[in-house]
C-alpha cells in the first residue's frame, strides 16, 4: 500500500516536506504500538550477540540521519529494528546547509543529501532522552538505542560525548559526513588519536567511516582504522554516504545513499576484515533494502546491517518484511538461527 499508493503522493512533495509529513505520524507512538502488536517476526532465532554483553533482537539496524533530534526513537524500534540510531547530535542548534539539500533518484532508489548536520542541539535532545529513559521498562522487549554524535572541533565533540553518553546503549562518532567540512580534522591520525584517547568510554563506541573509491582514499581509511583499534574502539560503521555532485542541491554536491552502494559496502567490509581481522564489530551501512542484501553484508563479515534510504522508498514495513523473510529462510534451510543462515547464504536460493 505504501509503495503503490502513499509513496507516489509523498514524492510529489519536496523531500524534506515529505519527511515532515511522515514524522508527524512517527510521533504518534500509539499507532506503532498497535502495529507492533500484530508483528509476527519477534523470534529468538534472529537474536544476535553484540557488545557489552547485550543482545539484539535482530541484526537489522536503522541508520543515523533520519531521526536527527531523537523525537521518535520508540516508534522506530516498534517497527522491528534490532537497534535504532538517533542523530547525528551536535552541541549547538544548527540550520545546516541551504535548501534544497535533498534530491531523489527514484529509478535507482537512492537519495543525495547535503543536509550539513541540521540539529535542534544537544540540550533539546537530552531533554527528550530524559523522558525516553523513563519508558525503559515498557520497551524492554524492543531493540537497543545507539546515538550518533559529532563536533566541529575537539572540545565540541568531547562535550557532546560526555553529555550524550548516559542516555544510550552504544555511541557512534560521525567523522565522515561529506557535507560538513569542519569534521575532516578528525580524519587525520593525530587528531583522531587525541580525540579517542580523551573520551571517557563508559559505553561501546563505534566510528563511522567514509567510503573509499581509490587507493589513496583506501589508505586513509585503513590508517584511521589502525589508529582507532590502537585506541580501543569497539567497532566501525562501514560506511557513510558517497560524495557526489548534483546541480539540484543548493551547494551543488552531497552524499549518495541507497541501492547503488550495496556492492561498494560489501567490498569494503571484505577488505577491512581481510586486513584487520575480526577483533572488532562492523555495522554494514549502504544499499540494504531486503533480506538478501542484509545477508550479503553479514556474509561479507559485518555483525549487523543498517538501512535508511530503503525506509523512505519501501515504507515503515521494511524491517518487518526483512525479519519475516529471514525467519522463512531459517526454516527453509533447516538452520537453527540467523548465524547458521548466514553460513548457508552463498548457496541460498531465493524464496
Amino acid at each position: 500500500m505504501y509503495e503503490n499508493l502513499l509513496r507516489p503522493i509523498l514524492f510529489k512533495l519536496p523531500p524534506e516536506k515529505a519527511q515532515s509529513f511522515a514524522d508527524f505520524f512517527l510521533k504518534r507512538q500509539l499507532i506503532w504500538e498497535v502495529y507492533h502488536s500484530f508483528l509476527k517476526t519477534s523470534d529468538p532465532r534472529l537474536q544476535i550477540s553484540y557488545t557489552n554483553n547485550q543482545n539484539l533482537p535482530s541484526p537489522l539496524g536503522f541508520a543515523a540521519g533520519y531521526d536527527k533530534d531523537c523525537e521518535f526513537l520508540t516508534s522506530l524500534l516498534l517497527l522491528g529494528f534490532g537497534y535504532v540510531i538517533g542523530g547525528t547530535i551536535v552541541n549547538s542548534p544548527r540550520y545546516g546547509n541551504e535548501k534544497p539539500r535533498i534530491a531523489r533518484n527514484i529509478k535507482e532508489e537512492s537519495l543525495i543529501n547535503a543536509l550539513g548536520f541540521p540539529s535542534k542541539g544537544k540540550t533539546y535532545v537530552t531533554n527528550l532522552l530524559e523522558k525516553y529513559q523513563k519508558t525503559l521498562p515498557k520497551r524492554s522487549n524492543l531493540g537497543k538505542i545507539m546515538l550518533s554524535i559529532s563536533g566541529l572541533d575537539h572540545e565540541d565533540l568531547l562535550s557532546c560525548h560526555s553529555d550524550i553518553q548516559p542516555y544510550t546503549d552504544f555511541l557512534e562518532i560521525n567523522i565522515s559526513s561529506p557535507n560538513t567540512s569542519n569534521i575532516k580534522i578528525f580524519q587525520e591520525q593525530d587528531n583522531l588519536s587525541k580525540l579517542l584517547n580523551s573520551l571517557n568510554k563508559q559505553k561501546p563506541l563505534f566510528l563511522k567511516l567514509a567510503p573509499y573509491t581509490s587507493n589513496e582514499e583506501k589508505e586513509l581509511v585503513f590508517s584511521l582504522i589502525k589508529t582507532a583499534i590502537s585506541c580501543g574502539i569497539d567497532g566501525f560503521t562501514i560506511s557513510n554516504t558517497k560524495p557526489t555532485t548534483d546541480e539540484r542541491l543548493a551547494v551543488g554536491k552531497g552524499g549518495m545513499s541507497g541501492k547503488p552502494l550495496l556492492t561498494q559496502t560489501i567490498q569494503m567490509i571484505k577488505e577491512i576484515r581481510s586486513e584487520f581481522g575480526y577483533e572488532f564489530l562492523i555495522n554494514g551501512c549502504g544499499g540494504i533494502s531486503n533480506a538478501y542484501d542484509l545477508l550479503s553484508v553479514l556474509d561479507a563479515g559485518a555483525n549487523t546491517g543498517q538501512l535508511l534510504t530503503s525506509f523512505i522508498y519501501k515504507g515503515p514495513n521494511v524491517a518487518n518484511n526483512i525479519n519475516r523473510t529471514l525467519i522463512q529462510l531459517i526454516e527453509k534451510t533447516g538452520s537453527e538461527n540467523i548465524t547458521e543462515l548466514v553460513q548457508e547464504y552463498p548457496n541460498l536460493d531465493k524464496l
